[in-house]
């Protein structure tokens, strides 16, 4: 009985995390192809098809302009089919078949420029829709920060001078009440090498410590230092909730920082300083999916992945919108308005197999995580 129980939990947080995911996954895959979509139809282009993941219809509605808006079968990913291509990957196409009337909103005639633009909206408006649901997410939740918490001591600094410890929580300094580790911070440098009496929680007992900072030279100026850092510990950290304005500027800083640490970390793969065996996939973004459901970080997270797919989609690869974009950077070059559809096959071709060999690697990786 115990046993069937554990059967049924599995499978019910299966699902869980299974339609989790979809949500998820489907909401970021429409705001990138609907930046696609826009920027199509200003430049006089006409859609045909805006779908929602591969593969067979499941179920959709057409509308006035004569575009299919529809959800298909497999969930991962999605594809806006433009007037005047061959097939989803916007490869081999051709006016040959054209009318004069035709030509006119078919994207294989648009200029490169309009091409270039039409391929990086995608990516673009994935970015731009994480600044915005990061800054909701800031401003109705909060962004994360250590509590006033001792992580670690350095040695022979003030603090560990004054008996100060990890995990002691500071509660006042010089009377004034602390409860962020920013506090701390601010409340120092404003101060400089005055006297602080410290009131600090040690096992439920409270005590209290005198620290004389240590001055610093940091560049040209001098700073007082405690010598402590904040504790790493998740149960150390609370969400604080923050202004729009305040909101709106830590979420543009933290898109930045992580697509730079995004970046970093693909240059690391490519160059063997970080193993490839940390990539991850499908199965592990449809775990962390359903742990933001269940932790109510559901728009943290959302914002994640949306920087994330907007900078994959950014890579120079065939298929995807970077490679687009340099192939018509390329032909901008070279002053060439069109390339064969032999080529574009070829280099789709490519590109398919490579992403595919990267999607059944990363699978097997999150394999690997569930098995240990």
């Amino acid at each position: 009985m115990i046993y069937l129980t554990k059967i049924f939990s599995a499978a019910n947080d299966s699902f869980f995390y299974l339609s989790s995911f979809i949500f998820i996954i489907s909401i970021i895959v429409f705001i990138h192809e609907y930046g696609h979509y826009i920027v199509a139809k200003i430049c006089n282009v006409k859609i045909e098809t805006f779908s929602i993941g591969f593969g067979p219809e499941l179920f959709g509605i057409k509308d006035k302009s004569g575009t299919r808006w529809k959800f298909s079968l497999i969930p991962i990913g999605g594809y806006v089919k433009m007037f005047g291509d061959a097939n989803i990957a916007s490869t081999g196409a051709t006016s040959s078949n054209l009318t004069a009337e035709e030509k006119l909103y078919a994207f294989y005639e648009k200029s490169l420029l309009q091409k270039f633009c039409i391929a990086f909206a995608g990516p673009l408006a994935n970015l731009l829709f994480a600044v915005i649901i990061l800054t909701v997410f800031f401003n109705v939740q909060g962004i994360m920060h250590p509590l006033a918490v001792v992580g670690k001591i350095e040695k022979n600094s003030a603090a560990e001078k004054a008996g100060l410890v990890a995990g002691d929580v500071i509660l006042k300094i010089n009377n004034h009440d602390i409860k962020w580790f920013k506090d701390i911070q601010k409340y120092v440098i404003e101060n400089g090498n005055q006297k602080l009496s410290i009131l600090y929680l040690r096992q439920n007992v409270q005590d209290t410590t005198t620290i004389y900072p240590e001055m610093r030279t940091v560049g040209k100026s001098q700073i007082p230092f405690l010598g402590i850092l904040a504790s790493q510990l998740r149960q150390d950290y609370q969400l604080q909730k923050l202004s729009v304005t305040s909101a709106f500027t830590n979420s543009c800083i933290y898109t930045y920082n992580l697509i730079y640490t995004t970046l970093l970390m693909i240059w690391q793969m490519i160059t063997g300083q970080r193993s490839i065996n940390e990539l991850g996939g499908p199965i592990q973004i449809a775990k962390y999916s359903g742990y933001s459901v269940k932790n109510n970080e559901v728009l943290w997270f959302m914002g994640i992945i949306s920087i994330n797919l907007g900078i994959v989609n950014l890579l120079p690869i065939p298929m995807l919108d970077g490679g687009h974009m340099l192939q018509y950077t390329i032909q901008g070059i070279l002053r060439r308005k069109h390339i064969s559809a032999k080529y574009q096959n070829y280099a789709a071709t490519i590109g398919f197999i490579l992403l595919l060999s990267l999607m059944i690697f990363a699978t097997f990786n999150d394999i690997k995580s569930i098995l240990k």
